[in-house]
């Protein structure tokens, strides 16, 4: 695992991001970035292209972010379960890597130990 990795969270929770935020920076994560928005995270992904793990909401998607998501291949997609079809979607583009609600920090730290 690569704890110099720059970290974009993803997710409209002010909250959330923050929980995350917390948990990271426990474990060594000392650079993480936050976008409350599809467009934040669109610019985001933009100014750290090949060097970003993102951990991205489902519904923050649309087919710029994948590409962008599957060109570097250094995330997780937080999926909602009542949402298939997001989720679906993106799988036929190419997207690797969900991590579905509920889940635990020890998951989400597994998920990214796997693909940094």
């Amino acid at each position: 695992m690569n704890l110099a990795t720059p970290i974009l969270i993803c997710d409209q929770s002010e909250e959330f991001r923050g929980l995350l935020r917390d948990m990271l920076t426990k474990h060594g994560f000392f650079h993480v970035v936050e976008a409350a928005s599809p467009e934040e995270s669109l610019l985001g992904l933009k100014s750290h292209e090949k060097s970003l793990f993102t951990i991205i909401r489902d519904d923050f998607l649309n087919e710029e972010i994948i590409q962008l998501l599957i060109k570097n291949n250094t995330y997780v997609i937080m999926a909602q379960p009542e949402k298939p079809q997001t989720t679906a979607y993106a799988a036929r583009l190419g997207v690797l890597h969900f991590l579905s609600f509920p889940f635990s920090s020890q998951k989400l730290l597994e998920k990214i130990n796997q693909i940094l």
